[in-house]
């Protein structure tokens, strides 16, 4: 081969490398861009449940903060920090796996209503159980009062939204 056959197939091997790269990253970048402005929307709508959850979860690594140092004193900040990452871990990827599969239904909106009703109260309900736990040691059982922990209970046992209503009795 002659010097010209050699930098033309260099050339030529450079050039389909060079077009591979930009489409590959023409098809990346159009996939981020749709995906990010998904995740971004998503974020915006459901800002008030995503505040609440991890307001839920701050509450309870405060108040299981105080009752591991001053009530069952047995607080170490490896466990603590431990503890905290699972908890916000859990709660971050159920949601997420709670919200893809009620939108896997989204055309059913009788089920699909539901299926996301249940899933957030699951996801929130998990960190907020656990603060209404944390306070109940902290004040002798006194808050939140036991049949709040008891409707959680029953909900986490068989998914029923009427643990939520008001129960009238027949008279």
């Amino acid at each position: 081969m002659n010097k010209f056959e050699l930098l033309s197939n260099y050339l030529i091997s450079n050039l389909n490398q060079v077009g591979i790269s930009i489409l590959s990253s023409s098809i990346v970048g159009v996939f981020t861009i749709n995906f990010s402005s998904f995740i971004e929307q998503w974020f915006i709508s459901n800002a008030d449940y995503i505040f609440i959850a991890l307001l839920f979860v701050a509450a309870d690594y405060l108040l299981g903060t105080v009752v591991h140092a001053f009530y069952k004193r047995d607080f170490k900040w490896s466990l603590n920090i431990l503890g905290f990452s699972m908890k916000l871990g859990l709660v971050v990827i159920m949601g997420v796996l709670f919200e893809a599969l009620a939108h896997l239904i989204k055309s059913e909106d009788l089920v699909y209503n539901y299926l996301k009703l249940v899933g957030r109260l699951i996801v929130c309900i998990y960190p907020l159980r656990s603060a209404f736990l944390n306070s109940s040691i902290i004040t002798k059982g006194i808050f939140p009062p036991g049949i709040v922990l008891k409707i959680f209970d029953g909900f986490n046992k068989d998914l029923s939204l009427d643990h939520f209503k008001n129960k009238k009795k027949d008279e």
